[in-house]
């Protein structure tokens, strides 16, 4: 059994709103540092726990889905990274040309 990414993460910073349907938290901004089509590494000011499932928003990239936090990193300035496997079909990130 092999372990790791499916596909390569290129690097993209795209705004999109995160939200959790099954906690009681405010919508946040926050920004992908890389993704893939099966995944993301984004930038928040909030501490997601492995497992929490989140709804994703993009306008630009046309980009609605759920995903799960796969990890939470403490990054400085009080900011967090998280890596989102999202749940559902693969995501067309790089089809948006403001990621290029």
């Amino acid at each position: 059994m092999t372990f790791g990414r499916i596909e390569r993460r290129i690097p993209a910073v795209l705004v999109v709103e995160l939200n959790s349907p099954f906690k009681q938290v405010l919508a946040e901004s926050a920004y992908t540092e890389n993704v893939s089509p099966r995944g993301a590494r984004l930038v928040t000011r909030r501490c997601w726990q492995p497992n929490d499932q989140l709804q994703i928003q993009s306008l630009s990239a046309n980009l609605q889905c759920r995903a799960r936090v796969a990890y939470c990193e403490t990054l400085h300035d009080n900011k967090f990274a998280i890596g989102l496997e999202l749940l559902g079909p693969p995501s067309h990130w790089s089809a948006n040309p403001n990621l290029r």
